[in-house]
């Protein structure tokens, strides 16, 4: 008999009282049906347990948990080893998410001015993770700017240069028409998606979708849905139906999905959704694109023609979503003024579109974990402001050690203290343009 904890994935970067979440794969030997406990550590403290009944072979578990600190924590998932099980030391698994605080730039885009940014604007301004930039088309050529570092900002409009839209992590487009940006425009809005890695949402509205014409652009292969074409979209818009209010529907993914949390409780978090307000009308959209992940529906969405109002993927080193809908505002209206579940989905909306947004510099590793006196290899990706490689660079690694009590010549600092400070030699990885590598070796246990 023999329960094996195989693998723990989550995500590597959490903001202040956001979710990191956590998928847990168990394998069982001759333990079908056996009901066990897995605990999640942060640091040596146990802050949750669960009571897992094991399936033929392989369990997958998800949880969550709100991070304690600040900086980079290290946590155990641990299935409590059972009294008659052969091997107990492959129970548990380490891993770290990184809890420093983070700015993203959010750009926005819109037309009409609805309510809709009204108050989404104020629900991501209470978040200091985020600052949001609008671009209001007012007219031809004429442009209103919130959110703005200097006058030149957003002067011309959309960004024209690679180098000014890569500055934004993350894109919303609002309810305006495709013919806002050109095609050399929407090319390259691709490309900040796939390969700088930035987030993309499209909302509804009069000029959204269909209704705006971005079927014909260069943009719907970044979306997660198929957009309806031209004559389907004005049969379906024409809809009566379409305008009736409507009890938005979440999936089980969407239930499960870290954007959608309202609660770490999934029974509680299905119950505080289907409390929510409803909502009135609705974009038609097409069917989901197979790597996509549909999150919410419309009530009358039947198996062979979904009504999707909600769903997201990954696209390169990205991620997309859609939000049917420009009627979400309405939560906040009918909501009590202390019910903060509609500041709540927008900015964990925002964080997830932006948040994961890679740095122009950035350093991987094979793994998390290594034992003393195995060489760390470090893969460095140097690009520049537009995220083009960077060959001939001059970089400096720097890595820091544990404090070691017994060391008398150890520097020791912070809280928890650190030691000393290791200057790495960096070389240019010949095989690809703009990859460094650096090896070190560790010479004692600890976090580095």
């Amino acid at each position: 008999n023999d329960i094996q904890l195989i693998n723990i994935t989550s995500s590597r970067s959490v903001t202040e009282n956001d979710l990191v979440e956590m998928t847990a794969l168990i394998h069982s030997r001759n333990a079908e049906q056996r009901t066990v406990t897995l605990e999640l550590l942060e640091e040596d403290k146990v802050i949750e347990q669960k009571e897992v009944v094991l399936n033929n072979k392989y369990t997958r578990v998800h949880l969550s948990h709100k991070p304690g600190k600040k900086g980079y924590l290290q946590y155990t998932a641990r299935v409590v080893p059972e009294v008659d099980e052969t091997i107990k030391v492959n129970n548990e698994r380490h891993f770290l998410v990184n809890n420093d605080e983070k700015i993203a730039r959010i750009l926005y885009v819109e037309e009409l001015h609805p309510w809709e940014f009204k108050f989404l604007k104020r629900a991501i301004d209470l978040d200091k993770s985020l600052q949001l930039v609008s671009l209001v088309r007012t007219g031809p050529d004429k442009f209103y700017r919130q959110g703005i570092r200097d006058q030149n900002e957003l002067a011309a409009g959309f960004p024209t240069s690679k180098s000014e839209l890569y500055s934004y992590e993350a894109v919303i487009i609002g309810s305006i028409g495709a013919d806002f940006i050109d095609a050399s425009q929407q090319e390259m809005l691709k490309d900040y998606v796939s390969e700088r890695g930035g987030g993309l949402l499209m909302l509804g509205g009069p000029l959204a979708f269909s209704q705006g014409g971005w079927q014909n652009s260069a943009i719907v292969d970044i979306l997660p849905v198929e957009l309806l074409g031209e004559a389907e979209a004005a049969q379906s818009y024409s809809n009566p139906l379409r305008l009736k209010e409507f009890q938005l529907q979440l999936t089980p993914e969407g239930l499960r999905s870290p954007m959608l949390q309202f609660s770490a409780d999934l029974h509680r978090n299905r119950e505080m959704w289907n409390e929510m307000p409803a909502l009135k009308g609705y974009n038609p959209v097409g069917a989901a694109k197979p790597g996509a992940t549909v999150l919410a529906l419309h009530p009358l969405s039947q198996p062979a023609r979904e009504k999707i109002i909600m769903a997201e993927q990954r696209y390169g080193r990205g991620r997309s979503m859609i939000i049917a809908n420009s009627t979400i505002w309405l939560w906040q209206m009918k909501l009590p003024a202390v019910d903060m579940r509609h500041e709540t989905f927008w900015r964990q909306v925002a964080r997830w579109l932006a948040l994961s947004a890679p740095e122009p510099v950035a350093v991987s590793h094979s793994k998390e974990n290594y034992t003393p006196g195995e060489t760390v290899s470090m893969h460095i990706n140097a690009l520049d402001s537009s995220f083009q490689a960077v060959n001939n660079a001059n970089l400096t690694v720097s890595v820091t050690a544990p404090h070691s009590a017994g060391n008398r010549t150890d520097i020791s600092r912070g809280d928890p203290p650190v030691g000393a400070i290791q200057i790495v030699d960096v070389l240019p990885d010949l095989s690809s343009a703009g990859q460094y590598k650096a090896l070190f070796t560790p010479a004692n246990e600890g976090l580095y």
